[in-house]
């Protein structure tokens, strides 16, 4: 992993990257959770889900890593 030191440039490079890739990202958050019926979500941890969310689109940027998701509900559809 390499170590990152950002200006303020360089966060807006990374921001710009992030609204760049925000297609790419949605795409990986719906996949994730189609692949899960409602009773295993609930049995995984949020840290468990935020973990994995988080390492698979970081696998998708080149300027910075996102350390953290925040999302406040579920809302499973049938």
């Amino acid at each position: 992993m390499k170590e990152l030191l950002v200006d303020k440039n360089g966060y807006e490079q990374f921001f710009e990257e992030l609204s760049k890739k925000s297609a790419i990202i949605k795409s990986i958050i719906v996949q994730y959770f189609s692949l899960y019926t409602e009773e295993e979500l609930q049995s995984l941890s949020e840290t468990e889900i935020k973990t994995e969310l988080t390492m698979q689109i970081n696998q998708h940027l080149i300027l910075g890593q996102i350390e953290n998701i925040y999302f406040s509900e579920y809302i499973f559809l049938k």
